[in-house]
């Protein structure tokens, strides 16, 4: 037993929050320019213009687009978990909410629909959580955040020539006024 508490009179140092970056408007030009023609472009494209977290734009089915409107809903969100895929409830709930797209992303999404419903199905019974997904891998799963970050967004900053940022940054690039 104890007499004395051994961490009595300890102070913890304080947490430093990083501070969020935002990108400027000829950044995130810079950066799209270098992103589109990428086999993720689109989900770049998205990230910057909608000020969505990943987990959420990885999340989105088709159904959650509305053609006719030029909107998007975010439902819900997908994460890699220790056993595999899984999809959640938004952060907040006012975190679920309809967003207006830009007519060139939907032009973008409409493209990449099409292309997706031209090439081979992909068996999905390996992998059901990425049916109907928007944003898959080449090979049809759901698109991992780590692998997303080190070899395809960082690569393209620096193919940009821009200051390191963290991806879920550039959320905050669309929900800043410039």
């Amino acid at each position: 037993m104890l007499v004395n508490a051994p961490t009595k009179g300890l102070k913890l140092p304080r947490i430093v929050k990083r501070e969020m970056q935002v990108s400027s408007v000829e950044q995130a030009k810079s950066f799209l320019k270098a992103a589109l023609p990428t086999a993720y472009g689109v989900v770049f494209a998205v990230a910057v213009t909608t000020g969505m977290r990943p987990s959420e734009y990885f999340g989105l089915k088709w159904q959650d687009i509305d053609w006719e409107r030029g909107t998007v809903s975010v439902r819900r969100t997908l994460r890699k978990g220790s056993r595999g895929w899984v999809f959640g409830e938004t952060k907040r709930a006012c975190s679920r909410r309809v967003i207006r797209l830009q007519n060139w992303i939907i032009a973008l999404l409409k493209q990449l629909k099409d292309a997706r419903a031209a090439q081979p199905a992909v068996d999905l019974h390996h992998c059901p959580e990425a049916e109907d997904l928007v944003f898959v891998t080449e090979f049809g799963k759901p698109i991992n955040l780590n692998s997303l970050v080190y070899k395809h967004f960082k690569p393209i900053l620096k193919r940009a020539g821009l200051p390191k940022i963290r991806l879920y940054d550039l959320r905050h690039t669309a929900a800043t006024p410039h």
